[in-house]
């Protein structure tokens, strides 16, 4: 017997390319479940009665990464065109416990950006925010980000995936993107938080098909235990 699931939800898409967090067995698999990807659908709930927009996109387990059947909306009919680069593609990132620093700024203080929601809630935890305290960990580059790697650093909210953490890296010279990972040890409070899995896992949305900045988008995955390959049906 097979068992399948479908994961659903929304965003207001940023007009950028967007990782989309995922159960992580829908793309690693456990001896337990072996559940996995098999179909990825998103629908642009703000723009799917105007003309001249990318409505809906769909992506099926055998496609290449980083393509998608995106239908679009005329003045008169839909038509379907296949993204190859700017579509859906599977991401199985998976920095043990803690967010991936794709970038440091050279600043006062300096600007760490995470991909992925990230810091994720869970088991009574709260979500991240200005006054929690973290550590980084592989940061390399210049001599003066490898020191950085340790803390604890008491950050500063920016926005959903960026914080500061209150050292100037205005000299600090060029940092190596994605090298560090960034994990809370206690919140705003100083209550210590457990390590959680925050892997990056689930799939990475293209310019395609996320729609334009401040629309509403609707997401739905289908995950599957058990896919038979019926072999040639008209041997």
């Amino acid at each position: 017997m097979s068992y399948s699931q479908i994961v659903q939800g929304s965003f207001t898409s940023g007009g950028i390319a967007y990782d989309l967090q995922l159960p992580i067995s829908t793309v690693q698999g456990t001896t337990q479940t072996n559940m996995t990807l098999v179909k990825f659908e998103i629908f642009n709930a703000t723009k799917w009665a105007t003309d001249a927009n990318n409505i809906r996109a769909e992506w099926f387990k055998g496609m290449a990464n980083g393509t998608a059947l995106v239908t679009s909306r005329g003045t008169t009919d839909l038509s379907s065109v296949l993204s190859t680069t700017q579509g859906i593609t599977i991401i199985n990132d998976t920095p043990l416990y803690g967010v991936e620093l794709t970038a440091i700024s050279n600043a006062n203080p300096g600007v760490a950006t995470f991909r992925g929601p990230g810091f994720s809630p869970g088991q009574g935890i709260s979500n991240w925010a200005t006054g929690d305290t973290i550590m980084i960990r592989g940061a390399t580059g210049s001599a003066s980000w490898a020191a950085m790697n340790g803390g604890p650093f008491t950050i500063t909210k920016v926005s959903a995936n960026t914080f500061s953490f209150g050292v100037n890296t205005t000299a600090f010279g060029t940092y190596s993107a994605s090298s560090a990972i960034a994990y809370r040890v206690t919140d705003v409070a100083g209550r210590p938080i457990p390590p959680l899995n925050v892997a990056n896992v689930g799939v990475r949305l293209g310019t395609d098909v996320v729609g334009a900045d401040g629309d509403v988008m609707y997401w739905m995955a289908t995950i599957c235990d058990n896919t038979k390959a019926l072999g040639d049906v008209g041997a």
